[in-house]
């Protein structure tokens, strides 16, 4: 949205219900108050009568400053809440989350949170730690961490699969492949999307703006399953503006950014997400560049938030080069 703003040449006047519906820290405010004095912004609050622009009074300007306080204030207060509610349930013997793989959330005799096993696949995991077990007891040294290895990546395509049957994530499959007549087994890539990306990517589109804008989206994907060439930035602060695929910070996590750039007179769309193996990508979320705007970041955190909600304490696939991820890319 500043972005925006900053590419006009007359003042913007954002619009919003209160002032912790436009920002909710002090970080935004230094280039959000060198736009006032540009006379490229100019904010607009209903709830408190407000409007600061580069004529606003002293008493307003104080006025935001003590409403940003009270949001982050508010922000604050409730990740505090969320650590003491989850402590209580941990000293009084609750579950305080989503149930691991294997078991299922209930709420035992005294309505409290607890977990039981899950008979459809406790048997899965129990089956593949047996597994492990046994192997180990016979191989040592490297091999050990070889075979660890490889059952790290079995368990994690087994949740792939758990998450697929129960509509929680979707292995996309090729429209053309589709009108072409050619088996969607003849895919040469696997993408899995979340239910919130295939909400987005799926015909028809609208004729508007927006919907060459998914359409592109698809685009982008279907060339990733169908096995096309990409352009992969591993620096994520260095890439030219045409990049396909590129690295995001932090690094160590192992995630990445698709970047949607047409149509060529929109900002784009950038979707987040990582490897589960070589060839294979899981892209958990989706915005609008513009909408992201300096909070990049932050969807980065929502996309590693989301792939722990899938995949637990798994990590994503990780390489030593480009070629432990793609077949068929160029690196720029």
């Amino acid at each position: 949205m500043l972005e925006f703003a900053k590419a006009q040449k007359e003042t913007i006047a954002i619009v919003a219900d209160a002032v912790d519906r436009f920002q909710r820290s002090f970080k935004e405010s230094v280039l959000i108050d060198e736009l006032i004095r540009k006379e490229q912004v100019e904010l607009h609050f209903y709830r408190e009568g407000m409007v600061i622009g580069k004529g606003a009074s002293s008493t307003d300007i104080l006025r935001w400053d003590f409403s940003v306080m009270g949001a982050k204030a508010y922000v604050l207060n409730l990740s505090e809440n969320v650590r003491r509610s989850l402590e209580y349930k941990r000293r009084n013997g609750e579950w305080g989350g989503k149930a691991p793989l294997g078991y299922l959330n209930v709420r035992d005799g005294n309505n409290r949170s607890a977990l039981i096993h899950d008979p459809e696949r406790a048997f899965l995991v129990r089956m593949l730690f047996e597994q492990l077990e046994a192997i180990l007891g016979v191989v040592g040294g490297e091999d050990a961490e070889l075979v660890f290895e490889g059952a790290r990546e079995i368990f994690e395509r087994l949740l792939l699969v758990i998450h697929v049957e129960d509509g929680e994530l979707f292995k996309l499959e090729s429209l053309d492949f589709e009108i072409w007549g050619i088996g969607q087994d003849e895919l040469p890539r696997t993408m899995h999307v979340s239910a919130d990306v295939m909400a987005v990517v799926t015909p028809p589109f609208s004729d508007t703006v927006d919907g060459e804008r998914m359409g592109e989206f698809r685009a982008w994907l279907e060339a990733f399953i169908q096995g096309n060439q990409l352009s992969v930035a591993e620096n994520p602060d260095k890439k030219p503006p045409e990049t396909m695929l590129a690295r995001v910070h932090p690094i160590e996590k192992e995630f990445w950014a698709i970047r949607v750039t047409d149509p060529e007179e929109t900002p784009g769309v950038r979707s987040f997400g990582a490897f589960s193996d070589k060839d294979e990508f899981v892209a958990l979320t989706w915005e609008k560049r513009e909408v992201i705007d300096d909070q990049f970041d932050q969807e980065v955190d929502a996309a590693i938030d989301a792939w722990a909600d899938y995949f637990g304490s798994e990590p994503p696939h990780y390489g030593t080069s480009l070629d432990d991820y793609l077949t068929t890319y160029r690196a720029v």
